[in-house]
């Protein structure tokens, strides 16, 4: 489990993060860009230089247990800037193929609750957002950005 460093710009607009970050917008017609909001809450959770981890599970794991074993190691879920931080700052993370999700970066979506996350198809870094826990769980090849909990070391 490597640890890695992101920074933010606190005033950036989604487009700009986005843009930033490399990423390709993969699913436009499930979330169209124009859906969101031009400033994405930062729930009180942007600082600068935070330390991020990816976790990733030796099984299928549902969304409540990440979270409560993450909470255990004082640990939280990352948000959507902070993927989209991570994506600018550390593209080639995402050469091992298996994706990398923010839990704590869903959105909701026309009642919908979807969570976005990195994955890598072809030559190209995708951002996309995927339904809420996946039936059964999230897989095991699954990797998931983690943010120490502030105050905790």
């Amino acid at each position: 489990m490597g640890e890695y460093t992101i920074e933010f710009n606190h005033n950036v607009d989604f487009e700009t993060a986005v843009t930033d970050s490399g990423c390709y917008w993969a699913n436009t017609k499930i979330i169209p860009r124009e859906s969101l909001p031009r400033y994405i809450p930062s729930h009180g959770m942007l600082e600068d230089n935070k330390r991020c981890r990816l976790v990733s599970f030796s099984r299928t794991t549902g969304t409540w247990e990440i979270k409560k074993r993450l909470k255990d190691m004082n640990l939280r879920s990352a948000t959507l800037l902070e993927l989209l931080a991570f994506a600018a700052k550390y593209p080639n993370e995402q050469q091992e193929g298996s994706p990398i999700i923010a839990l704590d970066g869903y959105y909701d979506h026309r009642g919908f609750h979807r969570v976005p996350y990195l994955e890598k198809s072809w030559d190209q870094l995708l951002l996309d957002f995927c339904y809420g826990t996946p039936i059964g769980g999230w897989d095991k090849c699954c990797r998931f950005l983690v943010v120490e909990m502030k105050g905790k070391s």
